[in-house]
């Protein structure tokens, strides 16, 4: 095997190690992605509240979701009032990434 062969592989070797050990060690930050959430309970509401940082990509639908778990037996649109109700003057298709907005939690 040639010189500049062996470097390649030595490199791409080195590379590959160094990816694996970091996905091992830096990987459980995607098992609970809203790290940062407060909780709230209201009386005579059909959800709690809770404060969530918004990271990049997130949408209120997507979080909803994340947040129930999938289960969510709301209309979208209910969805959308209720996130209006808990955040006035934001628009639901324009937030903000690395700032922090509420949401429902349906029970």
């Amino acid at each position: 095997m040639s010189f500049s062969k062996r470097l390649i592989l030595y490199m791409f070797i080195i590379l590959l190690v160094a990816s694996i050990y970091k996905d091992l060690s830096l990987g459980d930050d995607m098992i609970n992605p809203y790290q940062d959430i407060e909780t709230f309970i209201t009386k005579d509401s059909q959800y709690t509240i809770i404060k969530v940082k918004v990271e990049w990509g997130d949408t209120v639908l997507s979080i909803i979701k994340d947040l129930n778990e999938g289960k969510i037996k709301v209309p979208f649109e209910k969805i959308i009032n209720d996130f209006q109700e808990l955040n006035p003057n934001i628009d639901p298709n324009s937030m903000e990434p690395e700032n922090y907005y509420y949401f429902p939690l349906y029970k």
